[in-house]
């Protein structure tokens, strides 16, 4: 049995448990309409949580073991005797930190000794004029110090359709035929030159690879809620992506950036199709990377994710309303992958991966139903008077309960588990007391922050549905603070639904004000939060606690060049 069919297994016989844990409740005198709809809602997210724990099972498996015989991810083959494009699509960026970050992998690059075997692209779609001007000025200005002209190429096309697939698809038709390899980035992208080096060949030891990931990581995060993701990308997403990439195997996703792909493979394969129809569910494709990649495994190429590559980053939204607004964009293209389940000749994984991605965003819904189903009830009469646990039957709500616990809470304590027993990693981290104590403020930012994701993409999938689309605008990538206007424009509504549903439960059915009360705190703090999220100050103030510490933060956290690049300043490979 392959590695995926027995995850598949293990989802399924935890989703059965559950299954037969809500039998046990409510099949004892006849199931009523509202347990039937709790079966109906509770059983698909538990599958999704069931997934995400053995998904980090698989994963801390299979970090622990050596690599197979012929696994071709140590060096191999070679980068000479061609060039490979380096390209970077940009909309409306901070010109000049798009140049210092592409400065910085050049002078990496030629302290490699590598540089001759690579060349820039910065592929533009600004059009606002201040922009392209400040653009072409970092450009020149950036050429002129490192001698980069004929090397780093900056090139801004007049019609954006497409936006950025569209971008690098048209890069590919008009220059794709110099080049063997691409590595993609994004404007925040910083990789180092052993990593793009080692990209090249892997590669060239596998002429059927059509693509190779990196795990970027998150880093120069400054606010609190960049420093808690880039902890929790970095200590918790090293166990999930060996877990996805060995489930997955050839049939890998894409992140759409800081990866390798053979411009053979991608110019036959990955030609995306223009949807029928109009916005939301019509169009362009915004979640193009997905349907890159099942593609290219469409036509018998490799995708694959290599986890063990290091020296790949990335930069996260600083603030909690950043964050929410590129996941209203996922939202939309994920969704619209419901269209392209259909296709033809697709591996099964890779529909899989879409299903995934499509159930991401509707298990905010489901879960919203579910929570309103039973306080509606409560409300209404339709549950019992009493603590939701008393007189319960073993094995029923008890074992669903501690099943939800185990899939949500297991993975990161397994984490931690793991990174408490290795020494290196304590080290890393900051020790083990800096740990420990990161681990569970995250699990407590984390479980604060849960109703309010539920209620964002209940809001976000409606607005799909309903058929509002998002506008095509740059990402905030920086910021040092959250003002309290802006986070109550962007939070209050959720909080005074949540302080109005709290009043009517302590007044209606208080014995059930404190079981919702976990539920009901994180969005009636929902302004507060996002306000201390969003601060720079704290997210300073944790540092020099040794709080959400990462392997890589010195390394990363001064990206300037200087004579040497990033491989003067960095540890050596294999440190994450």
């Amino acid at each position: 049995m392959s590695t995926a069919s027995a995850v598949l297994a293990a989802v399924a016989a935890s989703t059965g448990l559950t299954a037969a844990a809500l039998a046990a409740t409510y099949g004892g005198d006849g199931v009523s309409a509202l347990e039937a709809l709790l079966f109906v809602l509770i059983l698909p997210l538990h599958a999704m949580l069931a997934a995400g724990f053995w998904f980090a099972v698989t994963g801390l498996v299979r970090s622990k073991s050596p690599p197979a015989d012929g696994d071709a991810r140590g060096p191999a083959g070679g980068a000479d005797g061609f060039t490979t494009a380096i390209a970077i699509p940009v909309f409306h960026e901070d010109a000049d930190d798009v140049f210092r970050r592409i400065r910085t992998m050049y002078e990496d690059l030629r302290h490699s000794g590598r540089l001759e075997r690579f060349e820039f692209f910065v592929l533009s779609d600004s059009f606002r004029p201040e922009m392209c001007e400040a653009e072409e000025r970092a450009w020149q200005r950036v050429c002129g110090q490192v001698g980069g002209f004929g090397r780093i190429f900056y090139r801004r096309r007049e019609d954006n359709s497409g936006k950025k697939a569209g971008n690098v698809a048209e890069f590919c038709r008009r220059f794709g035929g110099r080049y063997r390899y691409m590595i993609v980035l994004d404007a925040d992208s910083l990789v180092r030159a052993h990593t793009m080096v080692e990209l090249v060949r892997r590669m060239e030891a596998d002429d059927r690879l059509g693509l190779l990931q990196t795990r970027p990581l998150e880093h120069e995060g400054r606010t609190l809620f960049a420093r808690i993701r880039q902890f929790a990308n970095s200590f918790y997403g090293r166990l999930f992506t060996w877990g996805i990439a060995t489930v997955q195997g050839d049939a890998a996703f894409y992140w759409g950036h800081n990866a390798i792909v053979r411009m053979e493979a991608f110019a036959e394969s990955c030609g995306l199709p223009e949807l029928s129809g109009r916005p939301p569910w019509g169009g362009a494709i915004l979640s193009h990377d997905f349907v890159e990649a099942a593609l290219l495994r469409r036509r018998g190429w490799k995708v694959r994710i290599d986890p063990d590559l290091d020296g790949s980053f990335e930069e996260g939204p600083p603030t909690l309303i950043d964050f929410a607004k590129r996941d209203r964009r996922w939202c939309q293209g994920n969704l619209q992958h419901a269209r392209l389940l259909t296709i033809r000749g697709l591996h099964w994984i890779s529909r899989g991966s879409f299903v995934l991605g499509i159930m991401g965003y509707l298990s905010g819904p489901l879960w919203f139903l579910l929570l309103s189903a039973t306080t509606a009830a409560a409300l209404a009469g339709a549950l019992p008077q009493r603590a939701p646990m008393a007189d319960l039957p073993v094995g029923g709500d008890v074992a669903v309960l501690a099943l939800t616990g185990l899939f949500l809470f297991g993975p990161k304590l397994m984490a931690l588990g793991d990174g408490l027993l290795d020494g290196r990693t304590r080290r890393q981290h900051g020790g083990g007391l800096s740990l420990t104590a990161s681990v569970l403020a995250e699990i407590v930012v984390s479980a604060l922050l849960a109703p309010l994701m539920m209620l964002l993409h209940t809001r976000f999938v409606a607005e799909v549905l309903s058929g509002c689309t998002v506008s095509w605008n740059p990402q905030r990538r920086d910021t040092d603070r959250v003002r309290w206007r802006e986070a109550l424009a962007a939070h209050g509504p959720e909080m005074l639904g949540a302080l109005g549903v709290a009043a009517a439960v302590a007044v209606l059915a208080p014995q059930q004000f404190w079981w919702l009360m976990p539920v009901l705190a994180g969005l009636i703090l929902a302004v507060p939060l996002g306000v201390c999220l969003g601060s720079a100050d704290l997210g300073g103030r944790a540092a020099r606690l040794g709080l959400f510490r990462v392997p890589h933060e010195p390394r990363a956290a001064a990206p300037t060049a200087k004579p040497g690049g990033l491989a003067a300043e960095t540890a050596p490979a294999g440190t994450e």
